[in-house]
């Protein structure tokens, strides 16, 4: 029952429109159901009092005539003669108490003499029968009171032979000149009391009205029994309760109780009020309903009440439902697409509705909201698409920088390597001119002496001509060297000119990709900044490697002048024609270049020197280009990496 409730929205919308209307509706039921049940008991309380007063006047009423027509009857001249005079004519005292009983409202007359104490005369009663029962009736007692009084008294209820059941006598003293000779007695009649008792109008099919006396006993007759031929007039007696309540009770009361036919009965009962009457005289009327006869009309009105409430709880439970799922398929609708963008399908749509309400602002919302976000990752996916390429060419230019630096480092050490060999040569070549130079100035020392040691000069001369040949290969070999040591010096400087073109191409990259192009953008600037190192060195280089050239011309020049010089010794010293003197300025000239060739050598290492450091400027900048290529290297892999993830990212989002 409970995930049922906590279950979906229009199940819990059901119910509460079902607990708003039928909770209320059936508070109104139960309290229209009470009220109407509670009107009905006091409206049928209220006719119960009515009827009751009713008949109790109208019993009061009946009674108070017999009384009247009794002191009327008593009255009569007639009457008075009969017992004053005991001669008298029956006719003319028939004549006159049959006006009364023609009414039908008296069963009989029987007129009583004082003197005889006897009955006298009867009239619509067996005068023997009345003379043969009036001792053992009461009747005798009953008149002397009434002759004893000297008023009119009402005798209750006796059993009574030769009125065929009980009967009820009212006593007028008869009075002649003052003094009371006998009594009429009128024998009330019961038919009349019962008809006013016996009339249902008010009192539906289980209503009685009865009256009872102070002993308990029905006075008049019960309409259940009288319809089962039961006499209940003086046989039928009254529970206690009823009978107490009723004759204490100091004014008239209403209630359920048990009545005589064992059933639940809606009572109402009083005293009547007999005093203008007799003082002698107490009864009680009670007039009932049974319960079951009351509740009928409030069952239908249970019925009908119910059917309506099952009417309009079933009405409100269709029109909640209605208005349930009026808000609910909506928002159903919406939580299905609501959960397909959750899990990143962003092609989802809701139709727009035509409602001014809520819901209809929220699906038109959730529909701009959706667009937009459509539209915006649309636009991260393609700058993504675009970083991406822009990353994979920026790698690309980085890993292709990254070969060059890694030539260019190979290169430079190619060059230290070569200008190592060319510095140790240089050295030799300049130990040798040394040592010509040493040897021209023996020579020169000993040119003097002529001619004496010609065959050691052409020996020396030969010996010569060999060094002479041997520099000048080592300085060709010098010069060559130094040629390829500028063409490297050239694709170092094609490197850096490329270098610096990608350092260009990578800060144009690095502004494109915006704040995650910034740490590449830094990279770039000290590419840029270590490839104008390297053109720089490589101009530095190129310089010295221009007075290297021209001091290697030179030496070269003077080098071809010291071979010719050697040759023209050599053919001298062969033909040892020549004069000393030619000789010594042969000598003196070789010597001279033997000391340029010195001088030259010293520049040479000089230079050669000045290049090594400046090899090692351009190794130094080389290796610092290559981290920063390496560094920028891994920059553009962790871009290429966080590409690839923010790619994978916005390809969980669908957009077409």
């Amino acid at each position: 029952m409970f995930r049922f409730i906590t279950g979906s929205i229009n199940r819990k919308l059901v119910l509460l429109v079902m607990a708003v209307t039928l909770i209320p509706l059936g508070m109104t039921t139960f309290l229209g159901i009470w009220m109407s049940q509670d009107a009905l008991e006091k409206q049928i309380a209220a006719g119960l009092d009515g009827l009751r007063i009713n008949k109790a006047k109208a019993v009061t009423d009946h009674l108070l005539t017999a009384l009247n027509d009794s002191e009327f009857a008593a009255s009569q001249r007639r009457v008075v003669s009969l017992v004053s005079e005991l001669n008298f004519d029956p006719s003319q005292t028939d004549a006159a108490l049959k006006i009364l009983s023609s009414k039908g409202e008296h069963s009989g007359f029987i007129i009583y003499s004082d003197e005889k104490n006897a009955p006298v005369y009867a009239l619509g009663i067996n005068k023997d029968e009345v003379i043969k029962t009036f001792p053992n009736s009461k009747l005798q007692d009953f008149c002397k009171k009434v002759v004893k009084a000297g008023k009119s008294k009402v005798m209750d209820y006796i059993e009574y032979p030769p009125a065929n059941g009980p009967a009820m006598f009212i006593g007028s003293p008869i009075v002649n000149n003052g003094k009371t000779v006998g009594v009429l007695l009128l024998l009330v009649n019961i038919s009349d009391m019962d008809a006013i008792m016996l009339d249902s109008t008010g009192l539906g099919k289980t209503g009685e009205s009865v009256i009872i006396g102070e002993d308990g006993f029905m006075r008049t007759s019960c309409r259940k029994r009288q319809q089962e031929g039961i006499p209940s007039v003086m046989k039928i007696k009254l529970g206690d309760k009823i009978r107490n309540d009723a004759f204490k009770a100091e004014a008239a009361q209403t209630g359920f109780m048990i009545n005589s036919h064992d059933a639940e009965a809606l009572v109402s009962y009083s005293k009547l009020d007999l005093k203008k009457i007799s003082d002698d005289l107490n009864w009680a009327i009670i007039v009932e309903v049974e319960t079951r006869e009351i509740e009928a009309p409030v069952y239908a009105i249970i019925k009908n009440i119910s059917i309506a409430s099952l009417a309009l709880g079933l009405i409100a439970c269709f029109v909640g439902y209605l208005i349930a799922r009026s808000v609910s398929k909506p928002l159903i609708s919406l939580t299905t697409k609501v959960v397909k963008l959750a899990d990143g399908d962003l092609t989802v749509n809701i139709e727009n509705i035509k409602r001014d309400d809520e819901i209809g602002t929220l699906i038109k919302s959730f529909n701009r909201m959706l667009f937009s976000l459509r539209e915006q990752t649309t636009k991260i996916q393609e700058g993504t698409s675009e970083l991406a390429t822009a990353i994979v060419e920026i790698s690309a230019a980085v890993s292709e920088l990254a070969a060059n630096s890694t030539e260019t480092a190979t290169a430079i050490t190619e060059i230290s390597t070569t200008m190592e060999e060319v510095k140790q040569t240089t050295h030799v070549a300049a130990d040798k001119a040394a040592h010509v130079s040493e040897a021209a100035d023996r020579v020169s020392s000993i040119s003097e002496n002529g001619n004496k040691a010609t065959h050691e000069a052409i020996n020396g001369m030969n010996h010569i001509k060999e060094e002479m040949m041997s520099l000048a290969e080592n300085i060709v070999k010098l010069s060559g060297q130094t040629q390829s040591i500028g063409e490297i010096i050239l694709t170092v400087n094609d490197i850096a000119e490329q270098s610096n073109l990608l350092a260009v191409n990578a800060a144009i990259e690095a502004a494109k990709a915006g704040e995650f192009g910034k740490g590449f953008a830094v990279v770039a600037q000290e590419i840029k900044s270590l490839a104008e190192q390297s053109k720089a060195s490589t101009r530095q280089v190129t310089g010295i490697l221009n007075e290297i050239q021209q001091a290697t011309s030179s030496a070269v020049m003077a080098t071809e002048r010291g071979s010719k010089a050697v040759e023209a010794g050599v053919h001298l010293s062969e033909s040892a024609g020549e004069a000393i003197s030619t000789l010594a300025e042969s000598i003196s000239e070789s010597a001279d270049a033997t000391s340029q060739i010195s001088a030259s050598g010293k520049q040479q290492i000089i230079g050669i020197d000045q290049l090594a450091i400046a090899l090692d400027s351009i190794r130094t900048a080389t290796d610092q280009s290559l981290k920063g290529v390496q560094q920028l290297e891994y920059a553009s892999v962790s871009m290429k990496e966080l590409a690839a993830k923010l790619k994978s990212l916005t390809e969980q989002f669908k957009t077409n």
